[in-house]
């Protein structure tokens, strides 16, 4: 998906950044306001070849805040109905999702998340083991104490939903430019926002930045400090098999801070490890998603987690490993909105492990931020200010971010559980 005109002049609205949520928000632009010049600026050869190329897919409701469940939903809901709608498959799959208490302590929140989620419309059933042997054959159930099921969860192929979005957005005039990285923005006399890319400048009513690890280092170079930090994200895909049904539901696994799904045939499964080893992207090297290694102790950890309950993994061959970026938080949210000093400018980053999930939501709510001055829905929780002083710390950032990662499946998290706020402490670990 590149384009073959030159960069223009001037534009409407530009999108900094080519990923699910840059594309995301192109296309609602299109669908708000179609009379827009919009201009897409993706510094990778193509989109959605970065972080999102990466991401698991997995669209979940399990969650602790009303506006992601209802932000989750609005996910589920485009990306099962958009080959319909616009002619391009996003390979979605509403498998649900399968969640698998090891202990009484887990069981016990299970059944607060139950009560939580039905009072807000998620529909969350039990089924019992010979339902569980349909949906996975393979998932060996001696140490599982509970279990809960949300059938109307799925997943999506990331890269194609992204491409999905991005066909369906160029169809609509979208000018995609691939290979054209900012270097700087600036506001001009006039109001507007000038950017500066490797290859000529473009000026722009109004510019998003979705460029997901990247934001911050781009905010960085006009005097901003975003609160989000990068950290590795690592994922195992194994060789078919025909006894993994199609029908096989995400699975996760919360006492073991591991995720699986079905894959091509095989299986997809990843961790929050515990290194959780954090990138230096604005003051260290501009590295970029195949630049990241892998660890081949936290690969063979999370296989042996795992295969204690599909044991099928000490027989499947891995045929790939993967390694990206997940943009933490402090607190687990996302960082969307404006930042004094650029007026015009939005920036939204800080997936948190939900960037597929809220996708098609962020891109909604920056669209109607842009059509209207305001996203449509209360997104304070968001801002990126929202830290105060604390949030222009890198140290502080980076501590409370990776403790976020960590704890991202734990009975304390506020991301997965009904949990309180993180308790920041301080990590040892490496930070390089």
């Amino acid at each position: 998906m590149r384009a073959t005109c030159s960069l223009p002049a001037t534009c409407d609205v530009a999108i900094v950044g080519g990923g699910i949520w840059g594309l995301s928000t192109a296309w609602h632009l299109t669908e708000t306001n179609p009379g827009l010049r919009i201009v897409l600026l993706e510094r990778a050869n193509d989109v959605a070849t970065e972080t999102t190329q990466q991401a698991a897919g997995q669209i979940g409701q399990l969650r602790t805040d009303p506006l992601m469940i209802e932000a989750i939903g609005y996910s589920l809901d485009l990306y099962s109905q958009f080959a319909e709608r616009t002619g391009f498959d996003t390979g979605f799959r509403r498998s649900g999702s399968l969640h698998l208490s090891l202990n009484s302590q887990r069981t016990a929140a299970f059944r607060s998340q139950i009560a939580s989620a039905k009072r807000l419309g998620v529909e969350v059933q039990s089924i019992d083991a010979q339902e569980i042997a349909k949906l996975a054959p393979q998932l060996d159930m001696t140490t599982v104490d509970s279990t809960l099921f949300l059938p109307n969860d799925g997943y999506v192929d990331a890269s194609l939903a992204a491409r999905a979005l991005g066909h369906a957005a160029a169809r609509q005039g979208v000018q995609i430019h691939c290979g054209r990285e900012v270097t700087d923005i600036a506001t001009t006399t006039s109001g507007t926002t000038k950017l500066t890319t490797d290859q000529g400048e473009l000026e722009a009513g109004q510019v998003v930045i979705t460029s997901g690890p990247w934001t911050s280092r781009l905010a960085a170079r006009v005097g901003i400090t975003l609160p989000a930090q990068p950290i590795r994200l690592q994922q195992m895909r194994t060789a078919a098999s025909n006894t993994i049904p199609a029908h096989h539901p995400v699975v996760r696994i919360p006492d073991h801070s591991c995720y699986l799904r079905p894959e091509a045939g095989g299986l997809l499964y990843g961790c929050f490890d515990s290194e959780a080893l954090a990138y230096d992207l604005i003051t260290g090297p501009d590295r970029r998603t195949y630049d990241v290694h892998s660890s081949m102790a936290v690969a063979e950890d999370m296989t042996q987690r795992l295969a204690a309950l599909f044991p099928i993994l000490n027989e499947l061959p891995v045929t790939q490993r993967r390694q990206g970026l997940l943009t933490c938080t402090p607190d687990g949210r996302y960082v969307i909105g404006p930042m004094a000093g650029l007026p015009n400018v939005l920036f939204a980053t800080g997936c948190g492990g939900m960037g597929i999930s809220g996708s098609a939501a962020v891109g909604r709510w920056l669209a109607h931020w842009i059509a209207h001055g305001h996203p449509g829905a209360d997104l304070s929780c968001f801002s990126p200010d929202r830290f105060g002083a604390r949030g222009k710390d890198h140290s502080w950032i980076q501590n409370a971010s990776r403790r976020i990662f960590l704890n991202y499946y734990a009975l304390e998290s506020p991301v997965y559980t009904l949990g309180a706020e993180p308790v920041v402490e301080p990590l040892s670990a490496a930070n390089q």
